[in-house]
């Protein structure tokens, strides 16, 4: 054979990767075990803490979508000129304390009915929604004022001001997971609405 040819022949079997044969060995079932274990005792420390850590963000999501909607239904009353509210009321389902809620424009002095949906009444302005069908564990647990007092909505006038009659500011939105995290909302009486 040419010398040129024995190189080339060696030059491939180099490239070809080694096959196993008999002096080479594979993983024993007892290291497959043991990354399994391994494996599993990581899962299992870890997974609650997400869980945990997941929980938190959907109440402190909740708890800023209801500062959103503060601060909406207080730029609808600046905007339109007419008194507007968040109104809550217990859930239909679900565990307690379990509040709803909607917004809605006052017209003529007049709030309107319980039973009236956007569809009858001009001045309902969404249909009642709880936050745990959007953050799964996740609900409206309280609305109550400095005193303890429960109140059922927060009004907002055309300056912009929370204007509950007989409430004690500042109104305080609790927010709550299934584990028992919460987080809070505060209106001041001069509309300034935030989580602490």
């Amino acid at each position: 054979m040419s010398l040129y040819l024995r190189h080339a022949v060696l030059s491939c079997q180099a490239a070809v990767p080694a096959r196993r044969g008999p002096g080479r060995r594979g993983f024993t079932a007892l290291e497959i075990i043991l990354v399994v274990v391994v494996v599993a005792t990581i899962a299992a420390v870890g997974v609650p803490g997400l869980l945990g850590a997941i929980q938190r963000y959907r109440t402190r999501t909740g708890a800023g979508q209801m500062a959103g909607e503060f601060r909406r239904v207080q730029s609808l009353a600046m905007t339109s000129g007419a008194r507007h509210r968040v109104l809550l009321r217990n859930c239909s389902s679900g565990p307690t304390p379990c509040k709803e809620y909607r917004i809605e424009r006052e017209a003529s002095s007049t709030w309107p009915a319980a039973g009236d949906t956007p569809g009858s009444n001009a001045n309902v302005l969404m249909e009642w929604v709880d936050l745990g069908r959007e953050y799964g564990g996740v609900r409206v647990k309280s609305l109550k004022d400095t005193g303890g007092t429960d109140v059922s909505d927060v009004i907002f006038d055309s300056r912009g001001a929370s204007v509950n009659t007989g409430a004690s500011y500042p109104l305080t939105l609790t927010v709550a997971n299934a584990v028992g995290d919460e987080r809070t909302v505060q209106v001041r009486s001069a509309g300034g609405v935030k989580v602490p």
